[in-house]
């Protein structure tokens, strides 16, 4: 199990990205969270499986037809115990 930070960047606030990745999330039986960032780019932090995360990531980039995902960046972080669903930040 690993977790991991991940930005996404494009137009990806005001089109329902948040939801959308939580819907794909929570499919994938990740934990974590998301929420808008003040810079117009959308902030994750997941955590599960490497191979649902691969899948996750991947989906990240089509998983909303109005956003357009110009890039996505990952980076692992330290995992958590106390995390139990996926939720969104400032919905």
């Amino acid at each position: 199990m690993n977790r991991y930070s991940i930005i996404v960047h494009g137009r990806v606030q005001g089109v329902g990205y948040r939801f959308s990745t939580y819907r794909t999330a929570t499919f994938l039986n990740l934990t974590g969270w998301v929420q808008n960032l003040d810079d117009g780019t959308v902030k994750i932090e997941v955590q599960g499986s490497n191979e649902s995360i691969k899948k996750f990531i991947q989906r990240l980039k089509h998983n909303n037809k109005f956003a357009k995902v110009e890039y996505i960046n990952v980076k692992e972080i330290n995992k958590t115990d106390n995390k139990k669903s996926f939720k969104i930040i400032g919905y």
